[in-house]
Parts: C-alpha cells; structure tokens; sequence
C-alpha cells in the first residue's frame, strides 16, 4: 500500500476510535504482526514445508509439525488446532489456502487442502473414526478437499466424507457426512444439495 494509503487508513482509524483508543489500536496491530511474525519463524524449523509469504498466528497449534507441509500465500490463525492421533498422518495445503480462527483439524488419516480454499471459523475436521468404541484404535479415512472450496463457519466434516470436490460451498453450520460433488452448495444436518453453480455459471 502507498504512503498516502497509509496515511489514509490512520485516519480513518483516528476518526473512527479517537486519539487514544486508535493510538491503542495501532500498537496492538503491531503487536500482533511481530507476534505472528515470531511464530512463522518458529513454526518452520521443525515443520516438512513452509511455503513463502504463509504466515502462522501467535496460538495456533500444530501438534506433528513435521508431517505437515504448507503452500505458498498460506494463513493459519490464532487458536487454529492441527493435530493427529498417529505418526503417519499428513497435511497438505496447496498454495492461498486460508485457514481462520478455532478451527480444529485433524490430518490422522491423511487430508489434503486445494489451492484457494477457505476454511472458515470454528470448522472441525475429523479423518478418522473409532466406530462405536471411544477408546478403540482409529480407522484412517483420507479426506481431499479441492480447490476453490468455502466451507461456512462452524461446519462439521465427519470421518469418512473423502472427498469435498472442487467449488463447492459448504453452508455455514453443516454437518458433512458424504462427498461432496464439484460446485455444489450443501447444507443442513445431515448436509445435502442445495444448488448446483454450474447451473448459475457460463
């Protein structure tokens, strides 16, 4: 951004919060930009791949970084929780992916994110499953999500799905409990097809 969009925007803040609340506003963005900048720079060393320009946010977790491998232009946020109940589970995020606040991801059977995707907040993802026994060993069940996906706020993907295929839109509140066919809309408990946005694009 310019010089003078800058300016801008410091403005706008000042008019909008008032001296001292946007001069607090400021110094806490900054803040927060050397605390995401940190925890970038930590979380690279031991993980399989960062790609330039990602950024993970100071309280996200990543509980087997060295499986997981992350694209270019990537954002994980703050108290994102990436995890797996086995050693052999992997992570892939292609590039752009955008991963928001809360989330909880579980790669134990192995689950791959397509470039563009954005996941958003609070959305739990689930690539195994103990059946009818809590206490049982895992079954794996990889799960792909395609490129160009939206999945809406505080969805639900169940073990089992494999495959949310690409352009789909996954309604906020969703829980998926089957794949997911490309560019289809899907909503509801269980989610089902809504619209088709083939039928609305040239």
């Amino acid at each position: 951004m310019t010089t003078a969009g800058n300016r801008a925007r410091l403005l706008d803040l000042y008019d909008r919060s008032g001296l001292l609340l946007g001069t607090m506003r400021i110094l806490s963005r900054t803040l927060a930009r050397a605390r995401t900048l940190i925890a970038t720079l930590l979380w690279r060393i031991p993980m399989q791949h960062l790609g330039p320009a990602s950024r993970i946010h100071f309280g996200a977790s990543l509980e087997r970084p060295r499986m997981v491998s992350i694209g270019r232009r990537c954002l994980i946020a703050s108290r994102v929780n990436i995890s797996s109940e086995t050693s052999t589970g992997t992570l892939r995020l292609m590039n752009d992916v955008q991963i928001n606040t809360g989330c909880h991801i579980d790669h134990s059977g192995g689950l791959t994110v397509g470039a563009k995707t954005l996941i958003s907040s609070d959305v739990v993802i689930y690539t195994h499953s103990h059946g009818y026994d809590p206490r049982s060993k895992p079954t794996m069940t990889p799960l792909v999500i395609g490129d160009n996906v939206w999945v809406g706020a505080r969805t639900i993907i169940m073990a089992g799905v494999g495959a949310i295929e690409d352009g789909s839109i996954i309604a906020a509140g969703s829980i998926v409990t089957k794949p997911v066919s490309k560019k289809t809309i899907v909503a509801g408990n269980p989610a089902r097809a809504i619209k088709f946005l083939s039928e609305y694009q040239k």
